[in-house]
């Protein structure tokens, strides 16, 4: 809602055309990087937090239109960063309360 007490947003995304989000945090979790990996017949989205101190790992069919699990692996510290190395098969992740830097290995 704008300062004036007008309100542009639509309130329904369908209405106007639009699709509703693929996956969504309520109460935010302070994204801070959002990383997809394709395997096989299937997407891995890495979502990592501020806030919750997590990575929220989504496991979704090609298509994005069916999630197939969700996971939360936590840290107990703000990530920062997340980068995703091919050649280790995992990614670099940036604390920021220590500060550290770590290493997450994907398991296949």
């Amino acid at each position: 809602m704008n300062y004036d007490g007008t309100n542009p947003y639509k309130s329904s995304h369908k209405d106007y055309g639009f699709d509703e989000p693929f996956v969504n945090f309520t109460p935010s979790i302070g994204i801070s990087e959002i990383s997809v990996i394709q395997k096989k017949n299937f997407k891995t989205i890495y979502v990592s937090s501020l806030r919750a101190n997590s990575i929220y790992i989504v496991k979704s069919d090609e298509n994005f239109s069916k999630i197939i699990s969700s996971d939360r692996l936590k840290l107990g510290n703000r990530i920062r960063d997340l980068k995703y190395v091919k050649s280790l098969n995992g990614f670099i992740v940036i604390l920021e309360n220590t500060p550290s830097i770590g290493f997450l290995k994907i398991k296949d």
